[in-house]
């Protein structure tokens, strides 16, 4: 859509990098699989047509698709790598529908590696998507997982963008809307203390949930099974090797009018490391509403900066846009 455009003309022309989509095909498995989380997708009603209203209401000028939860690979899906195929074909038809409007992040099957290998070729050198969306972890098996090495393995060699999102609760007695943050924490927790974090240096994350507890936390990350106690050098070159790692990620900025959560990720990253996401449909257009107007209450960014984290930040990683 051209930046003429009436609903967009005094619009930020911000870029939405936490938007989700729930095709026909992956709404159809959950159903028949009786997930838990059908009832939910199926009265989100959500369409194209949808996303595109609530984002030209929101002044969104693109928004970064990643499929919703659970994800291609749960453990009920009959085959996930035709779902994940059908889902990133659906999100591609929707780049060429609406030019300039939607960008999309690759669902892989998780489980199956070959799969998976050949679905980052086809996902990024055919579909022409934008990275790959990964969950804190599958199957019950975290990201940290052997199973997991040559997808992370190919990831980087490609030095891919990876947005990392939570996945359900755990388990029963463990709340959705309080554990995601926690999930986020504790993907990055395993992947550095499996030594994922020195292996995958050229992996690009975008934290999603502002990255969980780690702005409270990292410092516990940073250095979590290193032997503290041995060779001082070796610690000191490894966790610098860390260090500049994390501070390379991005952090999406989603669904908090909380000023107490900005401050800490403030404090923690850069604000060119900070990026807008909405994540509707699971966040309503009122409650997206409310938190950029609060955003703009926020005395710690000056106008600048907030530009930044609505669109000139995206634009760095995704130059496309320009």
């Amino acid at each position: 859509m051209s930046s003429n455009s009436p609903s967009l003309r005094f619009a930020t022309r911000r870029i939405d990098i936490h938007h989700h989509f729930l095709p026909p095909s992956f709404v159809d498995a959950l159903v028949q699989t009786g997930h838990p989380a059908a009832a939910q997708a199926q009265a989100l009603t959500w369409s194209p047509e949808r996303s595109l209203a609530m984002m030209d209401g929101a002044g969104i000028e693109t928004a970064i698709v990643s499929l919703s939860l659970p994800g291609a690979s749960f453990a009920e899906a009959a085959d996930p790598a035709a779902l994940a195929r059908q889902c990133n074909e659906y999100a591609a038809q929707m780049i060429t529908d609406h030019p300039g409007r939607f960008g999309a992040f690759a669902s892989l099957p998780m489980m199956d590696s070959q799969a998976a290998l050949d679905d980052i070729a086809y996902t990024l050198d055919t579909l022409k998507l934008y990275g790959a969306s990964l969950p804190s972890y599958a199957c019950g098996r975290n990201l940290s997982d052997a199973e997991f090495h040559p997808l992370l393995t190919e990831l980087n060699r490609r030095r891919a963008i990876v947005f990392l999102h939570p996945n359900q609760a755990p388990g029963p007695g463990f709340n959705d809307f309080v554990e995601f943050p926690h999930e986020v924490t504790r993907a990055l927790a395993s992947l550095t203390e499996s030594g994922g974090i020195e292996r995958y240096t050229r992996i690009r994350y975008i934290l999603a949930y502002g990255g969980g507890t780690i702005p409270f936390i990292a410092s516990r990350v940073t250095v979590v099974g290193m032997d503290v106690f041995g060779n001082f050098l070796k610690t000191m070159v490894r966790y610098l090797q860390r260090v500049r790692t994390m501070q390379r990620m991005s952090y999406d900025l989603t669904a908090t009018t909380d000023p107490y959560a900005w401050r800490a990720l403030y404090g923690h990253t850069k604000p060119t490391r900070i990026l807008m996401g909405s994540n509707y449909p699971w966040t309503s257009p009122a409650a997206f509403a409310r938190q950029q107007a609060a955003l703009r209450d926020f005395e710690e960014l000056d106008l600048p900066q907030l530009e930044s984290i609505e669109r000139g930040n995206a634009l760095k990683l995704f130059p496309r846009f320009v």
